[in-house]
């Protein structure tokens, strides 16, 4: 594989963005779901600022 193509990404990362803080009361997929998806996908240990979470840490 020499790329990656991300249809439908999902990411995210300690500090809130604009788009999330709008978002944080919706009633789909309210900001507290995304937090317990992350906590429920990352290893024990690691908070959303991992490079799978968010690809921007680390200059990314």
């Amino acid at each position: 594989m020499r790329g990656l193509i991300l249809q439908q990404p999902f990411f995210g990362g300690t500090q809130r963005s604009g788009s999330e803080l709008r978002m944080a009361n919706d009633p789909v997929l309210p900001l507290s779901c995304w937090d317990l998806m992350w906590d429920l996908s990352l290893a024990r240990g690691f908070d959303s600022d991992h490079e799978y979470c968010n690809p921007t840490v680390g200059g990314g």
